[in-house]
């Protein structure tokens, strides 16, 4: 049995249908996983409706677990004015932030500088913010005039995140 062959099956919700025939539905849940992947090669469309780095083949992810993920834009409400010199909102490293790349953490988490696979996405931890505890992630949508919008629409979600080592 490979690794993904036994990630599959321990990861499987379905434990009924593993139990009666652990052959032919890990079969089904290693093809939905393959498909799943190469959606996602090259580039892909995120949540926030931009362009994102995805998972390069060869690759490899670590889970870390379920977390919360809200959503931050460039406005004083969001970033509380935090701007280079050119005026582009930056992160607690002093760094640009980046639509659909940079996201904000809990660094004893997730440490600065840290890449994590998110619904297809690779993201960097490149902020934090005084919300942002424990398994909290907080993605920066931009800095137009519809960011902000877009943050409150897309809400609070939950997905799984992956390390990218």
């Amino acid at each position: 049995m490979t690794d993904v062959e036994y990630a599959t099956y321990v990861f499987c919700a379905n434990f009924e249908r593993c139990a009666k025939e652990p052959l032919a539905h890990m079969a089904e849940r290693v093809q939905y996983a393959q498909n799943v992947y190469a959606s996602y090669h090259g580039r892909s469309q995120s949540a926030g409706g931009g362009t994102g780095e995805t998972l390069q083949p060869g690759q490899k992810t670590v889970s870390l677990g379920n977390f919360m993920l809200t959503y931050y834009c460039g406005c004083y409400e969001c970033n509380e004015g935090y701007n280079d010199a050119q005026g582009r909102p930056v992160g607690s490293l002093g760094n640009p932030l980046q639509k659909n790349h940079s996201i904000a953490v809990d660094p004893s988490v997730i440490p600065y500088g840290s890449k994590v696979l998110i619904n297809g996405i690779v993201y960097t931890a490149e902020d934090c913010g005084g919300a942002i505890k424990g398994n909290h992630i907080d993605i920066y949508m931009g800095n137009d005039a519809n960011s902000h919008a877009e943050c409150d629409r897309l809400g609070v979600n939950y997905a799984e995140v992956f390390l990218v080592k």
